[in-house]
């Protein structure tokens, strides 16, 4: 269920979205398609990590504290 105080809601409604379009838009076991499938995952990989990071460093500070904060709103 998707919550508005809740990242982790947030990224599995993201997550289930992009897996449907690689079920029906990029079907596995084509090289471009899993070319893109895999850059989607590194990207969201990040998006993941930058969000903990951003999380962890809000706890401890604020964010305009973090020099890269910006890059989190």
């Amino acid at each position: 269920m998707l919550k508005n105080d809740n990242v982790e809601s947030m990224l599995e409604v993201v997550w289930e979205a992009l897996h449907g379009y690689r079920q029906t838009c990029i079907p596995e076991g084509v090289e471009e398609y899993d070319d893109e499938w895999s850059d989607i995952c590194t990207a969201m990989a990040w998006i993941e990590e930058d969000l903990e990071n951003y999380h962890h460093n809000r706890d401890e500070d604020t964010p305009q504290d973090d020099p890269n904060w910006e890059r989190h709103l």
